[in-house]
């Protein structure tokens, strides 16, 4: 299990998204965020404290747009973060190996969602929701990655 990343985005939204920029200034998601079925762990922070954690297997652009037009239908409302008018940053890394799974994936969010508490004191300021499976070595050193690649 490889964790490849980040690639960072500036995300402008006004009660919806309204503008997505890549670090190189590229006014939209590129490859591998686009990538469909590609597993994806994402975070999205504002002024360097983590607001959500999220893990997706769709591209970028699916997931975040199922985010922000939520509704609440099936009881799922979208993205808190989504809701304001702000910039925020995203950053999105890639999971590779012959025998990931969508498990895997929630596993890392979940390791890298308590080790963002046990070194900050809370929880992610907007998290609603987080899937819990059993981890090892691997996903926990994959949370340590992201949680560190974030400080920097």
């Amino acid at each position: 299990m490889k964790l490849n990343g980040p690639d960072e985005y500036q995300l402008t939204i006004a009660g919806r998204l309204v503008g997505v920029r890549a670090k190189d200034g590229t006014p939209h998601f590129v490859f591998p965020a686009t990538a469909k079925k590609k597993p994806k762990l994402y975070v999205a922070s504002k002024d360097g404290v983590i607001l959500y954690v999220g893990a997706t297997t769709q591209s970028m652009s699916v997931r975040l747009r199922g985010g922000f037009t939520a509704d609440g239908a099936h009881g799922y409302h979208g993205y808190s973060w989504g809701k304001k008018n702000h910039t925020i940053c995203l950053h999105v890394w890639y999971l590779d190996g012959d025998n990931t799974t969508p498990i895997d994936l929630e596993a890392i969010e979940a390791e890298a969602v308590f080790l963002y508490r046990q070194q900050s004191g809370q929880w992610p300021a907007a998290q609603t929701e987080i899937h819990f499976h059993p981890s090892d070595t691997q996903h926990r050193d994959c949370a340590r990655q992201i949680v560190d690649a974030l400080k920097k």
